[in-house]
């Protein structure tokens, strides 16, 4: 198969005839991206680093968008940063009260962002600018503050697996529809299947594999020394459990399911419940996609506002009583309240994070912690 869309983008971009799966390679940029929030930690980051110009005034893209008109006296100072630097490099692509609009629709609206172009942006949701045809993604702080200093970022080019879709979709159904349900589909033997179209070397291999293609995982066991674990299909336990369980086995401290959230609610369900082994153990298991982070918390933990997962925050009763809960720092606030499975209905969810920090106590029991973003 030849370049896919992005990896011409990135080819174009490297100064390369082309580039595969898995390379590392430089890039040109045509825009970088920073909002209220991201800003002023790359300024931080570009001042201490040393830097003394940016690359292209016309090129930086600031706009204030998460905290405007101000709320606090840290948002107005945050603003006030980003508008000093952008004052003292003559940003010209500089987005104030008044001007300003949602970061990713604006850019497109004013033709910053079009075809073709590299985008870095210090925000999650840089990726939409795919839409148009550009390779677009989200970085930390320190990324976006070496891309305006020098107009180039690293990236590990990205593999893609191609569908072929027949037929039209039913009414109401959309894109993101489709793509979700595939996502769904693909599961553990899909995710082993892309691994060997891709050339990723994966460090153990465990499931059932019972809906594996047979000819994949003979594959596996005849040119790799990779370590296979497989399990009948009939078992106690979820191909994810089994994963979670050999981790632990290995002595894993900090636990990452990526995707576990698919299309499957009993899957899902079962996973957070899973949850519960390498919590009860003291370590760190957490269940992350595009939209949700969900781990078990119980005790003391305190959240800061710049390193949140998305805007809204919930907890839900894990174990059948939750006793004490104080919410200090957020939207809206509890004391000493009483959660129960039995009841309470959906008192804790879309809270907020309203404070630089918020602090959840639990005095006994245990709650479902899920950070998310629409």
């Amino acid at each position: 198969m030849g370049m896919t869309q992005t990896q011409k983008i990135l080819a174009a971009h490297a100064g390369l005839a082309e580039v595969k799966a898995g390379q590392l390679i430089n890039a040109k940029l045509n825009i970088v991206l920073g909002n209220d929030i991201t800003t002023p930690v790359a300024i931080n980051e570009f001042e201490k680093a040393g830097f003394n110009g940016v690359f292209d005034k016309e090129h930086i893209a600031i706009v204030l968008d998460h905290f405007v008109p101000n709320k606090d006296i840290k948002s107005a100072t945050q603003s006030k940063q980003c508008r000093e630097f952008a004052n003292k490099y003559d940003i010209l692509n500089f987005y104030d009260v008044g001007q300003m609009g949602i970061e990713h629709a604006l850019l497109p609206e004013k033709g910053i962002v079009t075809a073709g172009d590299c985008v870095i942006g210090a925000d999650s949701h840089t990726c939409t600018y795919g839409a148009l045809g550009a390779f677009s993604t989200g970085v930390g702080s320190t990324d976006m503050a070496a891309g305006m200093a020098t107009g180039m970022a690293w990236f590990k080019v990205p593999a893609a697996i191609k569908f072929v879709l027949n037929g039209k979709l039913p009414p109401k159904v959309s894109g993101k529809d489709l793509i979700l349900h595939i996502i769904g589909m693909i599961g553990v033997d899909g995710a082993l299947k892309f691994c060997k179209e891709q050339n990723i070397v994966p460090t153990r291999i465990v499931g059932d594999f019972d809906t594996l293609d047979p000819e994949i995982l003979t594959w596996y066991q005849t040119h790799t020394q990779i370590e296979i674990r497989q399990f009948n299909p009939v078992k106690d336990a979820t191909d994810t459990q089994i994963a979670i369980e050999l981790a632990m086995e290995l002595g894993s401290r900090k636990i990452t399911l990526v995707g576990g959230t698919g299309t499957r609610l009993d899957h899902v369900l079962g996973n957070i419940q899973t949850l519960y082994l390498p919590f009860a153990k003291g370590i760190d298991c957490r269940i992350v996609d595009a939209h949700n982070r969900i781990h078990l918390v119980s005790g003391e933990l305190h959240l800061k506002m710049a390193e949140q997962w998305g805007k809204y925050v919930s907890l839900i009763p894990f174990t059948t009583d939750v006793e004490g809960v104080d919410l200090i720092g957020f939207k809206y606030p509890l004391e000493k309240f009483n959660f129960t499975v039995l009841g309470i209905g959906s008192r804790g969810v879309s809270n907020e994070i309203a404070e630089e920090e918020a602090v959840i106590r639990i005095e006994k029991g245990i709650m479902i912690l899920v950070e998310s973003k629409d």
